[in-house]
């Protein structure tokens, strides 16, 4: 029954609506490169538009479906042609499909022009419905299949391996070459002096601060011993300034005389006294402790001479 009342509507409307708007300067049609698909299938409805030159017109607007039943993929690229008789025609096309079966009417389409309407030809579509056999058991969805691989199908790494081959030796060449080619901006070291005469130098530097007759004293001593660990490092590979005073005495003692072993000793066990026990030498005990400390270094500073002599 409904099909038969959507074949009569369709029949009905196209004898209404056919051949008007001939005698307009602008005429309309419709069609459908097929009038069956199945469900889910696509069709394409075709839109033509034919006018003379200056002829203005309104036509509708489609979005996203023609019916409740027929919907419209996309918009396919419009064809614009010249005619033999002076006249332009735009050919449009739409991508359609539908998901219910059945016979479904494209209805007549309106154009406005010059205060007038045109209507395109009703149209019907037949979509058809996939046939299921019910009687047989349902089976489970296929897995996906992996197709084998080719060696063209590891062009693309071999290329892009090669690429970021070349592009890091081509880097590390350029690299290499600025190194060569840029000049040298480091600042040349000044000549170190000798351990001997650089203790000198600072135990001369540091009586000309004159700390402890500024009642510096704690201060003096630590930095008067910073000296001769200092010294003692450079001088005869002692670390020094990681030891206690008592591991210093006993790894130098094998390498100095006696007579620079009790002035380093007796230098080291008063300046611990200052700085751990919180004693305040007298004057001229602070004045022994810096004669020790130059004693030492002139005692000692001579087996630095005899070292480089031989080096050289």
């Amino acid at each position: 029954m409904r099909l038969m009342k959507n074949i009569i509507c369709c029949l009905l409307m196209g004898f209404v609506l056919t051949n008007s708007g001939t005698a307009q300067s602008v005429s309309v049609s419709a069609y459908l490169d097929t009038n069956a698909i199945k469900i889910g299938e696509q069709a394409v409805f075709h839109l033509n538009t034919k006018f003379a030159m200056g002829a203005q017109w309104e036509e509708p607007q489609l979005s996203d479906s023609l019916t409740s039943e027929i919907e419209i993929i996309k918009e396919l690229p419009w064809d614009t042609a010249e005619n033999d008789d002076g006249t332009w025609e735009i050919k449009r096309r739409y991508l359609i499909t539908s998901f219910d079966s059945g016979y479904h009417v494209i209805p007549p389409l309106l154009f406005s022009t010059d205060g007038d309407s045109i209507f395109t030809e009703p149209h019907l579509l037949q979509v058809k419905s996939i046939p299921v056999d019910t009687t047989k058991a349902y089976k489970p969805i296929r897995g996906i299949r992996h197709e084998p691989l080719k060696f063209s199908d590891f062009i693309p790494w071999m290329l892009g391996t090669l690429i970021l081959l070349a592009a890091g030796i081509l880097i590390f060449v350029l690299v290499k070459r600025m190194k060569k080619k840029s000049p040298d901006y480091s600042i040349p070291q000044k000549p170190q002096l000798p351990p001997g005469q650089e203790a000198l130098k600072r135990l001369d530097e540091l009586e000309g601060q004159k700390l402890w007759q500024h009642d510096q004293i704690k201060k003096y001593y630590i930095e008067l011993t910073s000296i001769i660990r200092h010294y003692i490092e450079r001088q005869f590979e002692i670390d020094s300034e990681e030891l206690t005073s008592r591991e210093t005495l006993e790894q130098i003692k094998s390498t100095i005389t006696e007579e620079a072993y009790e002035k380093l000793k007796q230098l080291l066990e008063l300046a611990d006294l200052v700085k751990f026990a919180r004693m305040k030498p007298l004057p001229d005990e602070i004045s022994r402790s810096s004669q020790y400390a130059y004693d030492f270094v002139q005692l000692t500073k001579s087996t630095e001479t005899t070292e480089k002599n031989t080096n050289e």
